[in-house]
C-alpha cells in the first residue's frame, strides 16, 4: 500500500492507498474510500505495514517523508511524544501535561546508551553526560 500526494492544496499531504497499474509515469491509486486517482509515479511511496511504529525512525522498513511523518503521527497519537532518528530526538508538543518527567523515569536512563530505553530527553542528557565523563570535553544539546 503506497502513500501518494493527490493534491498540493489538500489538508492531508500523504494519503494511504493501493497502487494499481502504472502507465507512462502515471499510477492509478485506489484510496481507502474507494475513489481512484491518477498520480505521478514519483509521488507514490512504499508504506510500512499497518500499525507498525518504531521508537527510532531508522528502524522503519520503508524510508520516505511519508513514512517518517506517519510514524511520528502514530507515536504522537499514542502520547509517545519523543521519537529518535538516529541520535536526533524529535519532540512533539502534546499541548497537555504528561506524567513523563520524574526521578523514577530518569533512573531508567542512567548508564544506558541512546536507544536502549524509550526515546526521551533524559536519554539525550544521559548520552551527553556519558560523553563528558569519557572525554572530559564539553557537550552540547541543540534545542530548536
Amino acid at each position: 500500500m503506497p502513500w501518494q500526494n493527490p493534491d498540493t492544496a489538500a489538508e492531508e499531504v500523504f494519503v494511504l492507498g493501493t497502487a494499481g497499474e502504472a502507465d507512462g509515469g502515471q499510477v492509478t491509486v485506489r484510496l481507502s474510500g474507494g475513489n481512484e486517482v491518477q498520480v505521478n509515479q514519483s509521488d507514490v511511496f512504499a508504506a510500512n505495514p499497518a500499525g507498525m511504529t518504531c521508537p527510532d525512525n531508522t528502524m522503519l522498513i520503508h524510508m520516505s517523508e511519508a513514512a517518517l511523518l506517519s510514524n511520528v503521527r502514530e507515536r504522537y497519537t499514542a502520547k509517545d511524544i519523543y521519537t529518535l532518528t538516529g541520535s536526533i530526538l524529535l519532540a512533539m508538543n502534546p499541548f497537555e501535561a504528561l506524567p513523563i518527567y520524574d526521578e523514577a523515569r530518569m533512573s531508567q536512563y542512567v548508564g544506558k546508551a541512546l536507544g536502549r530505553a524509550p526515546p526521551h530527553v533524559y536519554g539525550i542528557a544521559e548520552t551527553a553526560y556519558q560523553m563528558f565523563t569519557k572525554t572530559g570535553k564539553s557537550q552540547s544539546i541543540v534545542v530548536s
